[in-house]
């Protein structure tokens, strides 16, 4: 028994009814347990891109049900994990959203991020007097010639640019 009296655990919904008795007398009590199996909703959108100029995204995913709340669960490469309907990703890689009803009833989805990080290319050509130098990125040119110079960016964004570097005469007759 319970302090504040017996206890029952049903497991399907139905009308159940309680009878207590002592012997002399009975008492009858009845409850409708309502069975709720009612599974969410999601969609985790469509698959995304992060590129040079994006270097993060916001997933946009949506759940229903008809009531209750609901709890988010976004798992992703390198551990990563999240409990909110719409987080912030920088990787790329395979994103799985499970959303969770009161009920214990669970609906997943999935995604991709993309990277599409690309090379860009680029020519230069650049006269400089003599005993002059050109700097580009972290180098730096004292001599005529043909240089190819890679400059990466933070997002991994590399650009590549082909100079054609070349010494003015300075020699000025009169």
């Amino acid at each position: 028994g319970n302090a504040n009296g017996p206890v029952v655990q049903v497991n399907q919904g139905g009308i159940f009814t309680l009878t207590l008795s002592n012997g002399n007398c009975s008492n009858a009590q009845s409850i409708e347990v309502l069975q709720n199996f009612e599974t969410p909703v999601v969609d985790a959108g469509g698959n995304v891109q992060i590129d040079c100029n994006t270097a993060c995204v916001i997933l946009n995913a949506t759940a229903t049900i008809g009531s209750g709340n609901l709890n988010y669960l976004w798992n992703g490469p390198n551990g990563y994990s999240s409990n909110l309907l719409n987080p912030q990703v920088c990787q790329p890689g395979n994103y799985s959203l499970v959303v969770t009803s009161q009920n214990g009833c669970t609906a997943t989805d999935a995604l991709l991020v993309e990277e599409q990080f690309v090379q860009l290319s680029t020519s230069l050509n650049q006269n400089i007097c003599a005993g002059d130098c050109f700097t580009l990125g972290a180098e730096t040119f004292c001599q005529s010639g043909n240089y190819e110079i890679n400059l990466s960016s933070v997002n991994g964004c590399d650009s590549l640019i082909q100079l054609e570097l070349a010494i003015l005469d300075t020699d000025i007759q009169i």
